[in-house]
């Protein structure tokens, strides 16, 4: 294949071992796909159906499998010998039934052939974005509506936020409800445990950046000069700060978290630079404490904002108002569920739950396809979920160690089987 680079090469032909393609935009990607999908093909004893390559967007399918069939004409056309004629005759007839599509035809693919187990309708239909967003936008908009009517303790929540904002939230919410629900099981129940809980995890976070500020080297410089010059005259204003400064950091670093955080807070008083008489100090050792002052100033400041935040009136009202936010989400989960039961219908999110709970549910069917599946091709793997990895990953059962791209680079992960 001259065309190709050494590396579109090795991502084409190499077998054995799991790969991550990266490169920018443009430059030939979805091409090297499609001619690893073509020799793969090309093995006599390769099952069509245990070859799957997974894009990012339906049209992205319809293009690979228009690209496939049209390698598959120009094989056959090329064909030399009757088996290779009849291989590629068999190919083409069987391209429609190819694993081409979307993770989420293909969870609707493993959904379909495991009615049973995985307790759906096999005639289900599929939400598109449009109609899942036109769906829940109405079931939303009709929840806060008999809100609205009947009263309730949510009223507050619609009246302190309005009610087009509260709809927003619900719809990011129930869209996203996986996350969702494990962040309302991390939160406690009452106003007053939430405020709690958000205040010990600020204090947390507060004494991390204290932590980190009293360990760096150049702030641990700055104490080793505090500690190495005194002033002669013990009522000169620049010794009693540098005592004080010595004294207060002594007294945190031997402290709980929030006194510890409080007295870096307090230190600030003693690190004042434009105090002291040389003549207690002698020229140069006045300086090197004055700069170590400035020093150890500038590296709090960098780091001020998160360590003078507080929990306010706002917090307050906040966590007042979450319990309400939750009971609402519940609602209106739920009336999404059952607008879409009565219609038999799934949208994206529950056909990725739902394909992760058939094959954790079932050792055996997630085996059966481990089995089937040869080669996993996926297209801008960069912009999958975790959800729709532990797919990927239960089907290949290699493991989930593959670490994401970072910046703009665009990728085709690979995974293979290991026989």
């Amino acid at each position: 294949m001259p065309e190709f680079t050494a590396a579109q090469r090795q991502a084409i032909e190499t077998d054995g071992i799991d790969l991550v393609v990266t490169a920018g935009a443009g430059s030939g990607k979805t091409l090297v796909l499609v001619k690893r999908f073509l020799r793969l093909l090309s093995s006599p004893n390769r099952d069509f159906r245990s070859l799957m390559a997974v894009t990012f967007t339906e049209k992205a399918a319809r293009e690979m499998r228009d690209r496939v069939r049209e390698e598959i004409d120009l094989h056959l056309l090329g064909a030399e010998d009757l088996p290779s004629r009849q291989l590629w005759q068999d190919h083409r007839h069987r391209i429609d039934s190819a694993r081409i599509g979307t993770i989420h035809s293909m969870c609707a693919t493993l959904l379909r052939e495991n009615p049973a187990e995985a307790g759906l309708d096999p005639q289900f239909q599929v939400l598109d974005e449009v109609e899942t967003d036109v769906l829940l936008t109405e079931t939303i908009d009709d929840l806060l509506a008999e809100v609205l009517r009947q009263g309730g303790q949510e009223i507050e929540l619609l009246f302190a936020l309005g009610a087009p904002t509260v709809a927003d939230m619900l719809r990011a919410l129930v869209s996203d409800r996986n996350v969702a629900d494990g962040a309302w099981l991390s939160l406690p129940d009452t106003p007053q445990e939430i405020l709690s809980l958000w205040e010990s995890n600020l204090i947390a976070e507060q004494c991390a950046v204290v932590s980190s500020l009293l360990a760096h080297h150049e702030w641990q410089e700055c104490i080793s000069v505090l500690g190495c010059h005194a002033a002669s005259d013990p009522s000169d204003k620049m010794e009693q700060q540098r005592r004080g400064l010595l004294a207060l950091l002594e007294e945190a670093s031997n402290s709980e978290p929030r006194r510890c955080v409080e007295l870096l807070r307090a230190s600030t008083s003693q690190m004042a630079v434009g105090v002291g008489r040389k003549a207690p100090w002698g020229e140069v050792p006045l300086a090197e404490v004055k700069d170590a002052i400035k020093r150890m100033r500038d590296a709090y400041d960098e780091v001020k904002k998160a360590l003078e935040l507080q929990l306010n009136e706002l917090d307050a009202k906040a966590a007042e108002l979450l319990p309400q936010l939750r009971h609402l989400y519940e609602q209106a989960k739920s009336a999404y569920w059952q607008a879409k039961d009565e219609r038999h219908a799934l949208d994206f999110h529950d056909l990725e739950i739902k394909t992760v709970e058939l094959l954790k549910g079932h050792p055996g069917i997630q085996e059966r396809y481990r089995r089937r599946l040869s080669s996993i091709m996926i297209d801008e793997f960069q912009d999958t979920n975790e959800i729709q990895r532990r797919i990927i990953y239960a089907l290949n059962g290699v493991g989930s160690g593959t670490p994401l791209p970072r910046g703009g680079w665009k990728t085709i992960h690979i995974r293979v089987q290991r026989r």
